[in-house]
């Protein structure tokens, strides 16, 4: 299995060469509906005794290619997909808590500063799944496809939330 564990390359796409011939060319990135995972993956099934070449072309305008290349067995890779799963899994859990935290806090204190830092937690949690490669993974849909075209849109809602958040619930102008 070859895996590319950035998920903001928009085309990644793989040529197997063996004996001077193309055998297998496979294209995943951010705008493929064909990627499984959050990050480009590509199994590869290699006889033994052979060499091969691989090729990679990829394809992400306006933005500094990162192309972390892994070369790993088939248990190697679902052992790492799996830790990697369970962390996301702890940093959003942590994250809605946060937020059912404020939610509480906001019921039983009427304040309208807390809101501000709410959807500051909103946003930040929007903006990692469209980061992270997890909007592309679960929803497979032409809003999420849209979203993942325009990125920088939600850095900037999360930038202006955390504006929102530092001047009103932080008291950050009165400093």
């Amino acid at each position: 299995t070859i895996s590319i564990s950035f998920a903001q390359n928009d085309v990644v796409e793989l040529f197997l060469v063996k004996d001077d011939q193309v055998v297998y060319t496979h294209k995943q990135g951010k705008h493929s509906l064909e990627q499984e995972h959050r990050y480009p993956v590509f199994p590869l099934a290699l006889e033994r005794g052979h060499t091969y070449e691989l090729f990679f072309r990829i394809h992400t305008p306006n933005q500094h290619k990162i192309v972390p290349i892994e070369l790993l067995s088939h248990d190697q890779f679902r052992s790492k997909i799996t830790i990697d799963q369970m962390l996301w899994g702890v940093y959003y859990g942590g994250l809605l808590m946060l937020l059912l935290y404020a939610l509480m806090l906001y019921v039983s204190r009427r304040d309208s500063n807390i809101i501000a830092y709410a959807l500051y937690i909103c946003s930040a949690i929007f903006f990692e799944l469209i980061w992270g490669g997890h909007l592309h993974q679960f929803f497979k849909t032409d809003w999420a496809y849209w979203f993942n075209k325009h990125t920088g849109l939600a850095f900037s809602f999360t930038a202006v939330t955390a504006g929102c958040f530092t001047l009103r619930y932080l008291e950050a102008a009165s400093y």
